[in-house]
């Protein structure tokens, strides 16, 4: 019996780290833009920073503005928190085929969800029936477009990532697309 729950205990540890491999999970249920941009700094533009340090400065900028964090951090305060690490960004509402068009220079998002709440995460690629994620609060996932449309209301974070910050994210996208590759072909062959 002990064997068996060091086998799963381990098992799943192996698992979650595989899963978070590339991206800043999230601490608490406000936190999620904090991590993604966390992610996005630490992960894909080679910026080690912690999602608690980009929290702070995210409820800092609501607060200088009269705004409280019920609801979650704000598009607008993660964009000031990213101007705080030196990476401009603008906000933006797309329609698929726009937000195609901004993924196809490889360069990762951040996207606002309202459905089933309030959540951000990165989206990384798009193709002909899912959406590939890095998602503070699962990890790298692949989520089917028609699920992502009715979650997604369009509103992204596109960031202006300096010219070794764009070429690293490039590589770090293609990275997580082959993996993603991967894992559908072996489960298409069962291998």
């Amino acid at each position: 019996m002990v064997a068996l729950m060091i086998l799963f205990s381990s098992a799943s540890a192996d698992y979650r780290t595989l899963r978070y491999s590339s991206v800043v999970g999230q601490t608490s249920d406000f936190t999620c833009g904090p991590a993604a941009l966390a992610t996005l700094l630490t992960h894909y533009y080679g910026q080690p920073v912690a999602e608690q340090t980009l929290a702070e400065r995210s409820v800092a900028d609501m607060q200088a503005r009269g705004k409280e964090v019920v609801e979650g951090i704000t598009l607008l305060a993660l964009r000031n928190a990213l101007t705080t690490e030196n990476v401009p960004s603008a906000g933006y509402k797309l329609t698929l085929e726009q937000l195609r068009g901004v993924l196809a220079q490889g360069l990762p998002v951040v996207a606002n969800v309202v459905y089933p709440k309030g959540h951000y995460y990165l989206v990384l690629a798009v193709d002909d029936q899912n959406v590939l994620l890095a998602d503070p609060s699962w990890g790298v996932r692949s989520q089917p477009i028609r699920n992502f449309l009715n979650a997604w209301n369009g509103v992204v974070l596109i960031p202006e990532p300096s010219e070794a910050e764009a070429t690293q994210a490039r590589t770090q996208v293609a990275l997580q697309l082959s993996k993603y590759r991967e894992r559908l072909e072996r489960l298409k062959t069962g291998a």
